[in-house]
């Protein structure tokens, strides 16, 4: 049975500063957090298989260079069913 340990959310932003406020928002939150500073980051570290804990949220910015959050959030869905994005 998995824990709040066990799980994580990914935060995705091209802006650090607004991933640096998110950090210090959720530092207390009992779940991982991990953070991606593009689309293509945040498929990169969707890839590794070596993760001890599993993604289950993605919460993501919509403008981003690159890969935006609607082309992300279209390719996790397309291989990553299970995960919820916002």
């Amino acid at each position: 049975m998995r824990t709040l340990a066990d799980v994580a959310v990914l935060f995705v932003d091209d802006e650090v500063e607004i991933l640096s406020a998110l950090k210090s928002c959720f530092r207390r939150e009992p779940y991982v957090k991990i953070f991606a500073e593009s689309g293509e980051q945040a498929l990169a570290l969707l890839d590794e298989s070596n993760r001890d804990v599993r993604v289950v949220v993605i919460a993501s910015d919509i403008h981003m260079p690159g890969i935006n959050g609607i082309e992300l959030i279209q390719n996790v869905k397309n291989r990553f069913p299970d995960i919820i994005c916002m």
